[in-house]
């Protein structure tokens, strides 16, 4: 790479050419100044050497906005880009090169992050993948439409002291955080379990993507075996269908499970606004 790039550290008045070049690299929401902006801004306060920016004859090139995690004595890379004009000539290793020694400077131990497109950018550049956050979709045209399972009945809050007998305070507390969080995003949710011999098996929460009506997601999954996933994930198809709905999305842990339900037809998502992220970090 010529020795013509430089790279510097962010400032406040670098605010609209950042979000310009994010809004040309990123694919995924990060493209949005409202997605974006409030994360830089609570970054440039706090933590203003971990901002870096690629310069190129007086222009930004790229920008890598990152954090310290004093509790874990971790540095965390949030976003990295590079403006197409200058991709494919090393700038964004160049600042990754940059924020390590600052991070080592600052005598931490590792890096990490979170991606979704930049899998094989950081494997090359000597990063461990630790963790995949899959991110499944199905296609709901031209399914076959599998009549309602017997076992699936519609569940809220009402339900608490059942959910607390079948599933334990804990997994409970779970499934009613996600509940309320999502109803405050948007009150028409689908919320229901798979009962077998009376007893509570399996629990869905979906609504519809934040960017897109055509995706209705899960934002809550438990099972408690494959086939009781299933039967979920049966019903969530039948409510996408009902919905009008184009595309049913689910985020799953499991890694098994995952490649089982590729396997039956589901695909893992790489979409702008609904995608697989991978957990990466990197001992310095």
């Amino acid at each position: 790479m010529s020795n013509e790039v430089t790279i510097e550290r962010i400032k406040l008045e670098d605010l609209p050419v950042i979000l310009k070049v994010a809004a040309m690299s990123f694919s995924e929401e990060a493209r949005r100044p409202e997605v974006i902006a409030p994360g830089l801004l609570r970054a440039l306060m706090q933590e203003p050497k971990y901002q870096l920016k690629a310069v190129i004859y007086d222009e930004v090139a790229g920008f890598l906005i990152g954090a310290k995690n004093k509790g874990q004595n971790e540095a965390i890379i949030e976003w990295i880009a590079v403006n197409p004009k200058y991709q494919k000539r090393g700038i964004g290793r160049t600042l990754l090169n940059e924020f390590e020694k600052t991070a080592k400077e600052d005598n931490v131990a590792r890096i990490s992050l979170i991606t979704p497109f930049a899998r094989g950018f950081y494997e090359k550049c000597g990063y461990t993948l630790v963790g995949v956050h899959y991110k499944l979709i199905k296609s709901v045209t031209a399914n076959i439409i599998h009549e309602s399972s017997t076992n699936i009945k519609l569940i809220s809050w009402e339900n608490t002291k059942e959910l607390i007998d079948a599933i334990g305070e804990t997994e409970a507390w779970n499934f009613l955080a996600t509940f309320f969080d999502s109803y405050k995003q948007q009150k028409n949710l689908f919320s229901a379990a798979v009962v077998r011999n009376n007893k509570i098996v399996g629990l869905i929460v979906a609504k519809e993507n934040e960017w897109s009506r055509e995706i209705f997601e899960s934002s809550y999954l438990f099972y408690i075996d494959f086939d009781v996933l299933q039967e979920l994930l049966n019903a969530l198809i039948a409510e996408c269908i009902r919905r009008g709905a184009l595309i049913a999305g689910i985020t799953i842990g499991k890694e098994s499970d995952a490649t089982a339900l590729i396997k039956n037809g589901w695909s893992e998502a790489h979409l702008p606004i609904f995608w697989t992220s991978y957990k990466f970090f990197k001992n310095i």
